[in-house]
């Protein structure tokens, strides 16, 4: 009988569900969650607005949780069981953002710097280092974020008049006229 190593990522989710499993009694969040390690919304992956995870607030109001660590999140056990904090305590107050409940929650559970990109403080770093004391190393594996796709161009062709009427037409052969000033239009 052969045994299969599961992949990276499975273990992590597997690693970071038994982290939320004590994390979630000491922040008040739900126990019904759902962890998963990917990439978050492509909204939430833009340069401007790029985050480390997610708590889905659909999931939320039909009456589970859904957590996502990114992938980017995972280089550490730190980092990644910082984010699921972070996402632990949006369970526990979900319509509170990064305001009172949760600043208090974050402060206390020692996530520091600004409550919109929080990092582990040292107080974290000792709820980690108890919680993951039986769980061994953080399964570590590189992963790059799904290829975007590639947008195509326009097949409309630009025709201008002399009076600069303008006409798209998805054609490099176009003979018209323009009603206006009656000139051919010429391809910009």
């Amino acid at each position: 009988m052969s045994t299969q190593q599961a992949p990276a990522n499975s273990k992590r989710v597997e690693y970071l569900e038994r982290v939320y499993e004590q994390l979630a009694s000491e922040v008040g969040a739900p126990l019904n969650a759902t962890i998963t390690v990917g990439w978050p919304s492509k909204s939430a992956r833009s340069s401007k607005k790029q985050r480390l995870g997610e708590c889905d607030p659909q999931a939320l109001a039909s009456g589970r949780t859904l957590l996502t660590v990114s992938h980017s999140a995972c280089t550490d056990k730190y980092t990644a069981c910082a984010v699921l904090i972070h996402e632990a305590i949006h369970a526990a107050h979900p319509r509170d953002g990064h305001k009172k409940e949760f600043a208090t929650d974050a402060r206390r559970m020692g996530l520091v710097g600004k409550l919109t990109a929080s990092e582990p403080g040292m107080v974290a770093k000792q709820h980690i280092d108890r919680w993951t004391a039986t769980l061994g190393e953080w399964p570590l594996e590189s992963t790059n974020p799904p290829a975007e796709k590639e947008k195509k161009g326009s097949r409309l062709r630009k025709w201008v008049c002399e009076c600069g009427v303008i006409a798209r037409v998805a054609s490099d052969d176009f003979k018209a006229t323009c009603n206006e000033c009656e000139t051919r239009f010429e391809q910009q």
